[in-house]
């Protein structure tokens, strides 16, 4: 079999960690799953690579305010807000190309990305296909999971806390999470404004 039909073919119901393994093995290169608005590391292949960010996601389970301030001037954060499935993310700051994709509930929200860091083989295109099924054996994976249904009201009521708080300043990261309003979440943010003088997500 293709590296398509090996994806297609992994067995449901076997957990996030069984996915991003098996698909380490087929594509040989390192995969992390992590959520999309903060970047918490969930999952991981335990791999060797020598790319720093896969270093620094992997060393402290997310990404630091200056990575995360590279990732907006390179244009990462805005392209794959605006990526339906995936994304190559090239740069001639990276030591590795690397390709991205959005992992979604049950109710078709972007809770979580799955990024492959190609360190160890080049990603061609039969690669793009073959992780893009990889997303979406995920996303079907994670459908029924009470976090991931319950995670965008969790983080869109954190984030608008933090803009009217004054804790989020950087309108260059932070702008794409204005996509609050283009969704349609202002419930969302109007449980978020009568949360605030009795229970501070930002501690």
């Amino acid at each position: 079999m293709n590296k398509l039909e090996q994806i297609k073919a992994l067995t449901k119901g076997k957990g996030i960690q069984y996915l991003l393994d098996a698909g380490f093995k087929i594509l040989n290169n390192p995969i992390a799953m992590f959520e999309t608005n903060n970047y918490a590391l969930k999952a991981y292949t335990d791999v060797a690579c020598d790319d720093p960010l896969w270093d620094e996601l992997i060393k402290t389970g997310t990404f630091s305010m200056e990575t995360q301030t590279f990732f907006a001037k390179e244009c990462f954060t805005e392209d794959v807000a605006n990526a339906d499935k995936l994304v190559i993310l090239k740069s001639s700051k990276l030591k590795y190309d690397r390709i991205l994709g959005n992992i979604f509930n049950r109710d078709k929200i972007k809770v979580a990305n799955i990024v492959m860091v190609g360190c160890n083989t080049h990603i061609e295109e039969k690669d793009a296909k073959a992780f893009e099924a990889l997303a979406d054996k995920i996303t079907d994976e994670i459908h029924d999971d009470e976090y991931f249904s319950a995670y965008p009201k969790m983080y869109y009521e954190s984030i608008i806390v933090r803009l009217l708080k004054g804790v989020i300043k950087d309108p260059l990261i932070y702008t794409p999470h204005m996509q609050i309003f283009y969704d349609g979440f202002e419930d969302y943010l109007y449980a978020a404004v009568v949360k605030i003088p009795n229970d501070d997500p930002v501690g």
